[in-house]
């Protein structure tokens, strides 16, 4: 049994998705080179301290 609410995928294949997602929907909504680089960052950041990866 997995204890992880059921995810199958690896904590770095997840969070390349995610990144992927942001990266696309960022780029989509016209956004500077910088600011999606620096959302990216952020959304990282958040991403990780929620998982209690720090």
């Amino acid at each position: 049994m997995l204890e992880t609410g059921g995810s199958v995928r690896s904590p770095v294949e997840a969070t390349g998705l995610v990144l992927v997602a942001i990266v696309t929907r960022l780029l989509g909504s016209g956004r500077s080179l910088t600011a999606t680089l620096t959302e990216i960052l952020h959304q990282f950041q958040q991403g990780v301290a929620k998982e209690g990866k720090i």
